[in-house]
């Protein structure tokens, strides 16, 4: 089922995730975090759950705890290149 990959900063580290809804999962971060949390990036693709398994694996390196990664500028560049790069054909 097609959804949302997403990627958002909170504080100093980056979170990569999947939603149906992602503003509103960054309104829930946000409020449950108590600091402040953007959406930096956010694509919609018909596999969103290999899509966010291939980032998790790619930045394996930079994760911090679940799915929270301590990413510097050119790291974030490049995961948002590879998800706008994604098609239909690479994530069936």
């Amino acid at each position: 089922m097609a959804g949302s990959v997403y990627l958002m900063r909170n504080h100093a580290l980056h979170k990569i995730g999947i939603s149906q809804d992602p503003e509103r999962r960054r309104r829930d971060i946000e409020l449950n975090s108590g600091l402040r949390t953007e959406l930096v990036f956010r694509r919609l693709v018909d596999d969103p759950e290999l899509v966010e398994a291939y980032l998790h694996d790619m930045f394996w390196y930079c994760r911090r705890h679940g799915e929270w990664f301590a990413m510097n500028e050119r790291e974030v560049a490049r995961a948002i290149d590879f998800i706008q790069k994604v098609d239909g054909a690479m994530v069936r």
